[in-house]
């Protein structure tokens, strides 16, 4: 099965580097995410997808709407995509980062006020690969958050968990994997 994961477009938050982890915060595209989600449909435009996941973000539901235009499939919605609730919702990325790098607890492990680490979230996303896989499709698509791609990157590349925190996915970035060779989490 070929999995095709790509972060939503560019919202207004992500100009302002603010965090959002709340799903009942209802965060935008902006023009450019807009206009990031038509090139990605571009680059897409060969594939035929068999089902669209998203996370319950309003974010990735813009994306896909786009995108589908284009393909007239269903979307999946499903939590174990959505973005990491890092317990600093609508501050600057860099105040989170700031508090991080100085704590005692590793980064791959660091949460607030019993949120979520990237360690919570590898085990989410694991899971949610892990039925995947048991699955009959052919090509999916994914729309998610940099997050969560990065934890993919991890599970199905052999990566470290804080190697994976390392790599900046773009808005609109399209990340192919074919999950066959995916071992389940224990």
């Amino acid at each position: 099965m070929k999995v095709y994961f790509m972060r939503h477009g560019q919202t207004s938050y992500n100009v302002k580097n603010l965090i959002n982890g709340d799903v009942k915060k209802r965060i935008g595209i902006t023009k450019l995410g807009r206009q990031q989600t038509l090139e990605a449909t571009r680059k897409l435009k060969n594939v035929k997808f068999d089902v669209i996941f998203i996370s319950e973000f309003w974010r990735t539901k813009q994306t896909a709407e786009i995108i589908n235009k284009y393909y007239g499939l269903p979307f999946i919605i499903d939590y174990r995509i959505n973005e990491i609730n890092m317990g600093f919702e609508g501050k600057d990325i860099e105040e989170y980062r700031a508090i991080k790098n100085v704590s005692k607890v590793s980064k791959f492990r660091f949460k607030i006020n019993g949120r979520e680490s990237f360690s919570d979230l590898k085990i989410r996303v694991g899971k949610f690969l892990n039925d995947l896989k048991k699955e009959n499709y052919e090509n999916v698509l994914v729309i998610t958050h940099e997050s969560v791609v990065q934890m993919v990157f991890s599970i199905l590349n052999g990566l470290s968990g804080e190697e994976a925190m390392g790599i900046n996915i773009g808005n609109c970035e399209i990340l192919k994997f074919e999950i066959y060779r995916y071992r389940e989490l224990e």
